[in-house]
């Protein structure tokens, strides 16, 4: 009997040792799920997913690569846009062996298209639910894209609260820096540095009389009000303001009014000023201005350089028409050249590396 209870005495410590290191486990675990539902209720949800990412470590291996969100709207331009993410993501990868030894993994999510006609307070409710979903991610690095400027700026403040990076490659409203974000950061310069240098370009041109026409989204009035002031402060003048619209027959019924009307000759202004969150309207505009015989100078803003524009108004329309653009083609640097070759290397439907979100 007493050898018998002399060989369990072992077992017993041992069981008693395992059952503190699994108390010990627990209480850990449970430590961390109280400090996981402060932080939730806190809305920090980037520290809430590096604990819940821990806690999962203790229990298994897991892909450690980290996350790029790419937002694209399908506008006909994303194909771009995909490819030089897949491109800078790639190069990160094979060049740079990662992010910290970590490898980058881009996956892709669409957002509805923004016109005026779809209404702010719908755009800004499905971003807000959009972002918040994205911000989630798990192993979530940054997030790039969201084309439109009203998108950019709500979802902005999401990324912000939950200490994602977020760096907007389209937008351009001057509210998307006015706050300051610690992890918001602009790539375009803004509307107000992008009306200024257009309406510089057409002082210097020699044009002083302009009808400013623009939809009414704040990007499309935010960029006509930028306009008018560079331009009038400089002593030239507005003939008339008017509004864009996405329906083709107002588009004519505008042109029209524009060629005939009591207020102001033909002769009375020497160029157009257009601004326009759609591609749809402005090209519209552009080639139904053309066919009507009004071959005065169209001025606008950065998506004047646009492949798609020149697709649906016409590449013989699209004379006589200027914006503003960060791309100089008179760079001839290696950089330059090694960076077109490589995009343009790029097959469109290339998607390797990448992953769409449902």
């Amino acid at each position: 009997m007493q050898e018998s209870i002399a060989q369990n005495e072992p077992e017993n410590g041992t069981v008693k040792s395992r059952r503190k290191v699994w108390i010990a486990v627990l209480l850990s675990a449970a430590v961390i799920v109280l400090v996981v539902a402060v932080l939730e209720a806190a809305g920090v949800t980037s520290m809430l997913n590096r604990l819940t990412g821990s806690v999962t470590a203790l229990f298994k291996d897991e892909d450690d690569s980290l996350t790029i969100v790419a937002v694209y709207s399908e506008d006909g331009q994303q194909s771009n846009f995909l490819r030089g993410a897949e491109m800078a993501v790639s190069r990160v990868n094979e060049n740079d062996q990662g992010v910290l030894g970590r490898k980058l993994n881009l996956k892709t999510i669409s957002e509805p298209v923004y016109l005026e006609d779809r209404g702010l307070e719908t755009a800004v409710e499905d971003t807000l639910k959009l972002s918040g979903r994205i911000a989630k991610t798990k192993n979530l690095l940054a997030v790039v894209g969201h084309e439109w400027s009203d998108t950019a700026v709500t979802a902005s403040s999401i990324y912000n609260l939950n200490d994602v990076l977020y760096f907007a490659t389209h937008a351009t409203a001057d509210s998307l820096t006015n706050h300051s974000f610690d992890t918001v950061f602009a790539l375009q310069p803004d509307n107000s540095t992008n009306s200024g240098v257009v309406a510089t370009y057409a002082l210097k041109s020699g044009l002083r009389r302009f009808i400013v026409l623009s939809d009414k989204t704040d990007y499309g009035m935010e960029s006509a009000n930028f306009f008018m002031a560079s331009t009038t402060t400089a002593g030239a003048d507005i003939v008339y303001r008017g509004y864009l619209s996405s329906n083709r027959q107002s588009t004519e019924q505008l042109l029209m009014f524009i060629l005939d009307n009591q207020l102001f000759k033909r002769t009375d202004f020497d160029a157009l000023f257009i601004v326009s969150s759609s591609l749809d309207a402005t090209g519209d505009f552009i080639k139904s201005a053309r066919e009507l015989g009004l071959d005065v100078p169209i001025l606008g803003m950065e998506y004047m350089f646009s492949s798609t524009l020149e697709r649906l108004a016409g590449k013989k329309n699209m004379k006589n028409v200027a914006g503003v653009s960060l791309f100089d083609r008179d760079d001839i640097s290696k950089d330059a050249q090694a960076f077109v070759s490589d995009f343009g290397s790029l097959r469109t439907d290339a998607r390797s590396g990448c992953s769409a979100w449902l």
